[in-house]
């Protein structure tokens, strides 16, 4: 059964959307696609650029239509950008999905942290905020654990179809957390 609390879907939407399977051998992936390590370098340049710009609208946006509404809009750039990513096969199109990840930064780092005080509040649980808090990144972090050491299996050979399984089956826990995400309560 789905959890009835937004601080529960929260937290399981922090563990489907950190499921990044090919995390221990992205840049591998990008020398396989045929990126220079400039290039790769610049990628993650570009997606801090895109977050300094994008942080204070993203902002001003979930303060107009609502935290909820700018959450979903975060996990689905997300998404687009891992559906994206599992086919990209040059510098500019993995520019593309580096913009779409810093999209997805800036929308989802404030917002995710109001609608939980919002959600604690609610409650009347606001003085828990920093215990919930807490609990999110633990599962971040065992998303992160996990997810690498079963990338470690999915990928045990640098063969394009491996990288791409990975990558999708990223793109299906993001897909899960935008979907545990619809329900969630401004």
């Amino acid at each position: 059964p789905m959890p009835r609390s937004n601080t529960s879907k929260l937290i399981l939407i922090a563990f489907f959307s950190q499921l990044y399977f090919y995390s221990h051998v992205g840049t591998l992936y990008l020398r396989f696609r045929g990126l220079s390590f400039l290039e790769i370098s610049s990628l993650a340049g570009i997606i801090l650029v895109t977050l300094f710009l994008v942080e204070v609208p993203s902002g001003v946006l979930a303060d107009r239509i609502g935290r909820k509404k700018t959450y979903l809009l975060a996990l689905g750039f997300q998404l687009v950008g891992e559906i994206a990513y599992c086919f990209a096969n040059t510098y500019w199109h993995f520019v593309g999905t580096s913009i779409l990840a810093g999209f997805n930064w800036a929308f989802i780092s404030g917002c995710a942290s109001a609608l939980l005080y919002d959600s604690l509040r609610y409650e009347g649980r606001e003085d828990q905020m920093t215990r919930e808090s807490g609990r999110i990144r633990s599962m971040e972090e065992i998303a992160a654990i996990t997810s690498s050491l079963l990338g470690g299996l999915l990928i045990p050979e640098l063969e394009l179809g491996r990288f791409t399984f990975a990558i999708g089956l990223t793109a299906l826990g993001v897909a899960i957390s935008l979907l545990m995400a619809l329900p969630l309560e401004e």
